[in-house]
């Protein structure tokens, strides 16, 4: 293995992309169930 630091892994911005992905797919489950949740509401 080399000890190329220029190929490292940068973790910190990898742990904020991740924060951000978790954050839209939790966003996104929410806002569609509530979606859902309306159209059932409104068509019954």
């Amino acid at each position: 293995m080399s000890d190329d630091k220029e190929n490292a892994m940068d973790y910190n911005e990898h742990e904020k992309s991740y924060e951000i992905f978790i954050a839209i797919a939790k966003w996104g489950t929410i806002a569609s169930i509530i979606g859902v949740s309306l159209l059932a509401f409104i068509t019954l």
